[in-house]
C-alpha cells in the first residue's frame, strides 16, 4: 500500500515498508493536490468507504469523515515500519467526503462534513 507526504515543493509515494516509489510535483490548490493523491492511493478512498459502510451497517445513522479518516491514519500508522511514518493530508477530509457522497449512494446524507472555505 502507498501513501503519500505533502512537503514544500513534492508529494513523496512510499509504500507503507517506508520505501520510497517515487515523488509527485504539487499543483498548488487543494483540489489539484488531492485529485492527484487520489489518482495515485485509490486504496484509501476504498479504505473510507469500506469503514463507512461498517459503521452504516452497524446502525449508526451519520458517521464524521474526520473519524473515519483518524481510524485509517491509526491503521496506517500501525502498519508502517522505519524510522519515518507517512501521514494522511488532513485538507483531504472534505474532499473525500464529498466524492464519497456523490459516488456512493447507500452513503448519501450519512457522511457529516464540513463546508469548503477554499477550493
Amino acid at each position: 500500500m502507498a501513501t503519500c507526504v505533502r512537503t514544500e515543493a513534492v508529494t513523496r509515494i512510499a509504500r507503507s515498508d517506508g520505501i520510497m516509489q517515487g515523488e509527485l510535483p504539487l499543483a498548488g490548490s487543494i483540489q489539484a493536490d488531492f485529485e492527484l493523491f487520489h489518482r495515485t492511493n485509490p486504496q484509501i478512498y476504498r479504505a473510507l468507504v469500506r469503514l463507512a459502510r461498517y459503521h452504516v451497517g452497524g446502525g449508526v445513522s451519520r458517521v464524521s469523515i474526520d473519524y473515519l479518516y483518524h481510524i485509517l491514519r491509526w491503521r496506517m500508522f500501525l502498519k508502517t515500519r522505519g524510522k519515518e511514518w507517512h501521514k494522511l493530508n488532513d485538507h483531504f477530509t472534505s474532499r473525500y467526503a464529498r466524492l464519497m457522497e456523490q459516488q456512493e449512494r447507500d452513503l448519501r446524507g450519512r457522511i457529516t462534513m464540513r463546508k469548503l472555505r477554499t477550493y
